[in-house]
């Protein structure tokens, strides 16, 4: 698919197979169609519980406990109960419609015999549909132009960079440490450009060892000192949320932007965030190129900012107490100013800081603040 960004690449390679979810849907939709078409097929008898005595007059079930206690239980349906209550005075009649009731009820075919015959003729017919279909060949092309394709998408494949030790755990919606697993250290989107995971760029901010600094420790910085250079304090937030409100004298460059694709899944995307009154964004592929366009040389202190902040520190910190993990945080919190430093921080600047807290937090402090409207 072709964007104003360049080429997309296929869909990421760690989703579950199309396969999977076909055999699934189609086991799903037999065992209902087989239950309906089970239910469909299979007589039900609305019976009534009578009892038979000793003697030849049977009775109902309201009958004395007494007599209740002596007696022999057995099915008949509701209409032959009907007429065996009017018929009580003929022993011999109510013994044959209780014989022709047990006979009926045994000779009628069950739910699951029906059910389970129609579930599984459903799931043998998706099968082959599903087999026929996988079997269709791929619309003609150029025999050339396929092989070409074929072979630079098998070099793409291995020139894939991937990372081991962490892992997607799907039940708790987080990324998790696992020495036996492994992901790649680029995602490709439906939409717009390939990025780097965030437990990968997590790890490795880790090993820089990327500070944080407080937002009056920034202040501080950005006006300098006698013998220090002014540090510059990077907002990366969308252009509409920098001209409604910005820490004074900080510099726009957004890691994110407009959707700026025309394809299908463009537009699902512009269509679903519209449904939440917000504007639909993608990564922005020329970051590192528009810090250079803004000014921002490799050898600035650079303080990245973004309206939360988010964190790296994997602990649960109580005053007075020991610090602990939290399994909610092995990789810290994400955040768009970390994902930006650490955009800087591959393309070689060599002092790049976090703010802490993010823009809200200067906000909250009540620090210097302008805008645009």
């Amino acid at each position: 698919m072709q964007s104003a960004y360049g080429s997309v690449s296929a869909p990421h390679a760690n989703r579950p197979p199309t396969a999977f979810w076909t055999i699934l849907g189609l086991a799903c939709a037999s065992v209902v169609v087989g239950a309906a078409i089970g239910s469909a097929l299979s007589p039900v008898a609305h019976t009534s519980t009578l009892y038979a005595t000793s003697t030849s007059r049977p009775t109902l079930a309201r009958a004395t406990p007494a007599l209740v206690g002596t007696a022999r239980p057995y099915s008949a349906p509701a209409s032959v109960a009907h007429a065996s209550v009017h018929s009580a005075r003929d022993g011999s009649a109510m013994e044959h419609a209780s014989a022709a009731a047990r006979e009926r009820l045994q000779e009628r075919p069950g739910l699951t015999n029906a059910g389970w015959l129609s579930i599984l003729t459903g799931l043998v017919v998706g099968a082959v549909v599903y087999l026929r279909r996988s079997a269709r060949p791929a619309a003609p092309q150029e025999p050339f132009v396929c092989c070409a394709a074929t072979g630079q998408q098998e070099k793409e494949e291995e020139d894939v960079e991937m990372m081991r030790g962490m892992r997607w755990d799907g039940a708790n919606l987080r990324w998790v440490k696992d020495d036996m697993a492994e992901v790649r250290v680029k995602y490709v989107p439906e939409t717009g450009a390939a990025y780097t995971l965030w437990p990968v760029v997590h790890t490795r901010l880790t090993e820089v060892g990327l500070k944080s600094v407080s937002p009056k420790k920034a202040l501080e910085m950005m006006k300098g000192g006698l013998f220090g250079r002014k540090a510059v304090l990077l907002d990366i937030r969308v252009a509409k949320d920098y001209s409604r409100g910005r820490a004074a004298g900080s510099v726009s460059v957004p890691l994110f932007g407009p959707v700026r694709g025309t394809g299908m899944m463009d537009n699902i995307k512009r269509l679903a965030m519209a449904g939440f009154a917000m504007e639909a964004t993608e990564r922005n592929p020329d970051f590192v190129a528009d810090c250079e366009r803004a000014g921002l040389k490799k050898s600035d202190t650079i303080i990245v900012a973004c309206t939360l902040g988010g964190t790296l520190d994997t602990m649960i910190r109580v005053e007075g107490k020991k610090p602990f993990p939290d399994k909610d945080r092995t990789f810290g919190r994400e955040s768009r100013s970390l994902k930006a430093a650490y955009e800087l921080v591959q393309a070689g600047y060599k002092n790049v800081l976090h703010l802490e807290g993010g823009l809200n937090e200067w906000f909250y402090q009540d620090l210097p603040t302008e805008c645009d409207e």
